[in-house]
C-alpha cells in the first residue's frame, strides 16, 4: 500500500511577516481516493468552479462550499502538522552568520521533515512499503533542490529508525490539480488566521468574511474538539535545538469570545433597525453592508428568529452526506 504526504507553506521567511509557516498532511492512498471522490461530489453539489484558497475567500457568496469541504474533511480523522518559525529570529541569525535568506530557506528544508514528517509516519504499521512526498508548486523549489532534499532526509531516517517506509518519489503538483493540497492550503490558512488575530480587523469585510466561515465551521457538531485533536503546531524560536508544541485551544478561546461578542453587537444592530416587511438588501444597506456579506446577515436572522446559525446552508450537505 502506498502512503501519501502533501506539503505547503504560507508566509515564506521574509522580515514583513511575523511568523513563516510549513505544513504537512499525511493520508493512505485509497483513503486519500475516497476524500477525493467526496471533495469532487461537493464541488458538484454546490457548483463550485474554482479551486480552494483561504486567501482567496472574500465574498460568502461561497459559504456553502467551503463549509461543506472543511466540515466534510474533519470528520476523516486527518493529521496535519504546521512547523512556525519567527522570522525575526531567524532572519537575525542569518545575517550575524552572514548568510542569505535562500541560504537560510534551504536549511529550514532539511529541518522541516524532522518535525513534519516523522510525525506523520511513525505510526505506519508493517503493510506500508512506499511513501510520496507532493509539494505544493514554486518554481523556486527546483533551483532549491527541495524535492531530492525531503527524499533524502525522509530516507535517511527510516534507515536510522528502522522504520517499515520508503520515500520512492517526492515531486510537485499545482494546487489546482490536487484537492489534498487546496485543503491543507484551507486548514493552514484557518491556524495562521487564528494566531496572527487577523480577525480584529473589523475595518476591512475580507477578515469579517474569513471570521464569519471560520465561526460557522467551528460551531457545527464537534468541530472544535476535532480541530485541537487532529492538528498539531510546532514552533521554533531559536532556543537551541527546543521546539515547543503550540496549544491551539487557547488561539480558539481568543477567536470564539472575540467573534460571539462581535456577533452580539451585531444581532443587536440587525434587531434594533429591521423594518416589518423590509427586504434584506433594504437591511444589508441600512446595516453598511456590503454584497460579500450578504450571507452573514441571513445566518444573523436565522439566529434571531431561533435557528441554527448554519440552517439554510447545512441542510443540502445533511441531505446529501
Amino acid at each position: 500500500m502506498k502512503y501519501s504526504i502533501f506539503f505547503d507553506e504560507s508566509n515564506k521567511l521574509d522580515a514583513e511577516k511575523k511568523y513563516s509557516y510549513y505544513g504537512a498532511y499525511g493520508v493512505e492512498q485509497n483513503k486519500c481516493e475516497k476524500i477525493v471522490e467526496d471533495i469532487q461530489q461537493i464541488l458538484r453539489l454546490t457548483g463550485k468552479k474554482s479551486e480552494y484558497h483561504f486567501t482567496e475567500y472574500n465574498n460568502d457568496k461561497d459559504i456553502a462550499p467551503y463549509l461543506y469541504c472543511l466540515h466534510h474533511f474533519l470528520k476523516t480523522n486527518f493529521h496535519i502538522n504546521i512547523f512556525v518559525v519567527d522570522n525575526d529570529i531567524a532572519l537575525n541569525f542569518a545575517k550575524r552568520a552572514d548568510i542569505s535568506v535562500t541560504e537560510l530557506r534551504n536549511l529550514f528544508y532539511v529541518k522541516i521533515p524532522e518535525r513534519l514528517f516523522y510525525g506523520l509516519t511513525r505510526g505506519l504499521s508493517d503493510d506500508y512499503r512506499t511513501v510520496e512526498i507532493i509539494v505544493d508548486h514554486s518554481p523556486e523549489y527546483g533551483k532549491m533542490r527541495v524535492y531530492s532534499k525531503l527524499k533524502q532526509q525522509m530516507n535517511a531516517h527510516a534507515i536510522y529508525r528502522g522504520m517499515k517506509y520508503y520515500v520512492n518519489k517526492a515531486w510537485y503538483k499545482d494546487s489546482h490539480k490536487s484537492i489534498p493540497l487546496q485543503i491543507l492550503d484551507l486548514f493552514m490558512g484557518i491556524v495562521v488566521f487564528l494566531m496572527e488575530k487577523s480577525y480584529l480587523n473589523i475595518e476591512d469585510d475580507k477578515p469579517i468574511i474569513k471570521s464569519d466561515l471560520i465561526y460557522r465551521f467551528l460551531i457545527e457538531g464537534n468541530n472544535i474538539d476535532l480541530f485541537q485533536k487532529q492538528i498539531n503546531i510546532f514552533k521554533w524560536d531559536g532556543q537551541k535545538d527546543i521546539i515547543h508544541e503550540v496549544d491551539i485551544s487557547e488561539y480558539l478561546s481568543q477567536f470564539i469570545v472575540f467573534k460571539t461578542q462581535f456577533d452580539v453587537g451585531e444581532m443587536t444592530k440587525v434587531s434594533n433597525i429591521k423594518l416589518p416587511n423590509e427586504s434584506t438588501k433594504e437591511l444589508r444597506i441600512k446595516l453598511g453592508y456590503t454584497n460579500n456579506q450578504l450571507r452573514m446577515l441571513l445566518g444573523y436572522l436565522d439566529q434571531l428568529n431561533g435557528k441554527g446559525r448554519n440552517t439554510f446552508i447545512m441542510q443540502n450537505y445533511y441531505n446529501e452526506f
